[in-house]
């Protein structure tokens, strides 16, 4: 042979596939001598077949490329239902209020997570020798509630609302769970996780 070649192929299942080849002409192994001796229009002429039939065997190899297409995405197919076989469920409070401490209060189901905490600003008062509150701190936020390992998605929240006067008391009047209220299927920026 007269060139050596060289191939970068490589097969990601389900994601990609590259089959790339390049070719380098090695003159000491080739002999131009009886080729040369050829009118350059017949050379043109084997030189346009040689090309033709490279051009048949690329499309060839783009029909199996389109049938590695369609196995791939039935692989993907497979590994998607795989990953959410294998995902556990979501640990949540069954739309009840918590309290893991005495600052942070949390609701969850399997969708969806909130928290807030409301914490005392103090000052010292030197005439009473002692602390105390003179605001307090409202921080909530609302969440896509996710497996473990995967992160949670910020859909609203509040950061440092403060508030003088009486302490705040998160409002849930309402007969379905607050965390519905606002937001009735999910919200346009979320979609994508769901």
């Amino acid at each position: 042979m007269s060139y050596s070649s060289y191939d970068h192929d490589d097969l990601e299942p389900a994601s990609t596939m590259r089959i790339e080849r390049r070719i380098y002409f090695e003159s000491g192994k080739a002999d131009l001598s009886e080729m040369v001796k050829l009118p350059l229009a017949e050379l043109l002429s084997l030189r346009a077949e040689s090309a033709a039939a490279e051009q048949e065997v690329f499309d060839r190899l783009k029909e199996q490329a389109a049938a590695w297409e369609e196995q791939a995405g039935r692989t993907l197919f497979l590994d998607k239902a795989l990953e959410y076989a294998r995902t556990l469920p979501v640990t949540h409070t069954a739309n009840q209020w918590e309290a893991p401490d005495e600052y942070r209060h949390i609701r969850s189901n399997m969708v969806y997570q909130m928290d807030y905490s409301i914490s005392e600003n103090t000052r010292y008062d030197s005439a009473a020798q002692k602390s105390v509150p003179y605001s307090w701190t409202l921080r909530w936020g609302l969440y896509t509630n996710a497996p473990h390992g995967n992160p949670m998605e910020k859909i609203a929240g509040q950061e440092r609302k403060g508030r003088t006067g009486q302490v705040p008391e998160w409002p849930d009047q309402s007969p379905r769970p607050l965390l519905y209220r606002n937001f009735p299927g999910h919200p346009q920026g979320i979609r994508r996780l769901f």
